[in-house]
């Protein structure tokens, strides 16, 4: 690669990383950085979750971009995307659906993967050599207030397109999604970059859910990771998506704010659970419910675990509700996020009529036995606590 005068192209050198091709890139000659080389990779290991943003010293300006630190660059991307998917799940033994029958393996498993590889576009080069040059400068210092704040915003925005088609871009703007605490940037320039990310990628859309974006919207999104070319995404990254949704649940719950804080939170948080289960009743995937089941456990057994008149009364005795209509509001929001997070187990009643040979049968067990496995005898309560939240009056 040293005598190549243009940079190779670059979706093509990251998927390399992901086939028989990668033993080429790892056979090149060891290769000497410079120490601004040695920060553009710094910074895309940042960008990736494996490192703090705030300790690069400043912009990383590169006049030449050599192969070689593409190179680079593209194994170190490869290999974190490969690594998020296989311990976030895939590792293990589990069940999905294949043309409608159940197959079961891991994340490296020919049958479920049937050629299938993380695609990458130029989107995710322009966020770690844009980013690389923008996002040093604006880190510890409140640019949202000067001249200089507003033109940062400007390039905050540039850093990302607003739509990225390649499955393995959608991860590495996730993974760059949940590391942006580590940039310490300014209020507004955290969230015009959050924006731009969740924007970007459907996967960090589904894992940190814009509280401004409409059901239908979610709902859009949500759907193309469950078509052919993305749905390994979803199903390797099952543990952590429960993870999250179990911590966004127990997080609203605990959080100390304003009444109309604490409505929207919930608001938001049963628009994206009712989205996502929506989008996989519609494509027949209920099989990757397990998630959204693991949350709703979580609940059950913890703040919910009370009962339903316990649960009412201490969501009205929150310290930011201070009037008859902020409690009913909340009430009706907790109990709204809660009956999204109870469809799971409506849909399992409807499948549970299917019979061998119907066209949902098979998806129907998988849901079936996640239910059973994960929630059992909670129903009842869930059932309970929901009944309790209907009919905020008096």
């Amino acid at each position: 690669m040293r005598g190549q005068t243009e940079p190779p192209e670059w979706g093509t050198l990251v998927s390399a990383g992901t086939s028989a091709q990668g033993a080429a890139i790892a056979r090149l000659p060891r290769v000497v950085f410079t120490v601004t080389e040695g920060q553009a990779l710094q910074c895309l290991s940042a960008l990736l979750g494996r490192g703090k943003g705030s300790d690069l010293p400043g912009p990383v300006r590169l006049d030449v971009v050599r192969p070689e630190l593409l190179a680079a660059g593209a194994r170190r991307v490869s290999l974190a995307v490969l690594r998020y998917l296989t311990e976030g799940g895939g590792w293990r033994a589990r069940t999905v659906l294949r043309g409608g029958e159940r197959v079961t393996g891991r994340a490296w498993d020919r049958a479920l993967n049937d050629g299938w590889r993380p695609v990458y576009t130029v989107a995710t080069k322009k966020l770690w050599l844009d980013g690389a040059r923008v996002l040093p400068g604006l880190t510890r210092r409140g640019s949202e207030v000067t001249d200089e704040g507003k033109r940062s915003r400007r390039s905050i925005r540039d850093l990302v397109s607003a739509e990225v088609g390649g499955t393995g871009d959608w991860v590495v703007m996730h993974l760059a999604l949940q590391g942006l605490s580590g940039w310490q940037l300014g209020a507004v320039d955290h969230g015009t970059l959050a924006k731009r990310l969740r924007l970007a990628s459907p996967l960090a859309l589904l894992f940190d859910p814009d509280p401004e974006a409409s059901r239908e919207v979610l709902l859009e999104r949500y759907r193309r990771l469950l078509e052919p070319e993305a749905v390994r995404l979803p199903e390797c990254l099952e543990d952590r998506l429960a993870l999250a949704w179990t911590a966004n649940a127990l997080t609203t719950w605990n959080v100390r704010a304003e009444s109309g804080v604490l409505t929207s939170r919930w608001q938001s948080l049963g628009r994206a659970v009712d989205a996502w289960v929506s989008a996989l009743d519609g494509a027949r995937r209920l099989d990757l419910a397990r998630s959204t089941l693991t949350a709703l456990r979580a609940l059950a057994d913890g703040p919910l675990a009370v009962g339903g008149e316990a649960v009412r009364a201490t969501l009205a005795a929150k310290p930011g509700v201070r009037s008859l209509d902020a409690r009913d509001a909340l009430l009706d929001a907790v109990r709204g996020a809660l009956d999204a997070f109870m469809g799971v187990l409506r849909l399992r009643d409807a499948l549970a009529g299917e019979r061998y040979g119907d066209p949902r049968y098979a998806e129907g067990q998988v849901l079936l036995r996640a239910v059973d496995e994960v929630i059992g005898p909670r129903r009842r309560l869930l059932e309970g606590v929901s009944r309790s939240l209907e009919g905020a009056i008096g």
